[in-house]
């Protein structure tokens, strides 16, 4: 009798949280947020055949001087048959990136990439509210981990 509640119990528990899926992308229980999560995921998907994955990270675990009060990003990770025209969309992954960080407090970074490659944009929260595509840098610069920059193959 009490195993059935115990599996009824995780059952329900279960179907909360993913009913709650999309509220839990917001960070710090912002809806604007959600909103510009939900907004950009929507844009991309109207480019092409694409399917989009919406991962949250954490900040220190990739960069060394992060902004301390946006300790997340966001990944956008394409796949599918227009995945290569889509990703020519700079513009819209630009204009997008700027409304998740400007609606997310919390958010300092947004990538935009390819699924299984390492095709991608990556933005970020620069003082003085300016969000800016970081550069690449040779996989031996000591700049790769620092903020502003990413390592890339040469």
């Amino acid at each position: 009798m009490h195993r059935t509640t115990i599996i009824s119990g995780l059952i329900v528990l279960d179907t909360f949280f993913l009913l709650s899926l999309p509220t839990a992308l917001a960070q710090d229980g912002n809806a604007q947020c959600a909103n510009a999560v939900r907004s950009a995921k929507n844009q991309i998907q109207r480019t092409g055949n694409v399917t989009i994955k919406v991962r949250k990270n954490n900040l220190p675990q990739e960069y060394q001087n992060y902004p301390k009060n946006r300790p997340y990003g966001y990944d956008f990770i394409l796949s599918g048959t227009a995945v290569n025209s889509v990703m020519k969309s700079k513009k819209l992954f630009t204009e997008i990136s700027i409304d998740v960080i400007k609606n997310c407090p919390s958010v300092g970074i947004v990538l935009v990439g390819q699924d299984m490659s390492d095709y991608s944009y990556i933005f970020g929260f620069l003082d003085e509210n300016k969000v800016v595509l970081f550069q690449c840098v040779n996989p031996r610069d000591k700049r790769g981990r620092q903020w502003g920059y990413l390592t890339c193959a040469p």
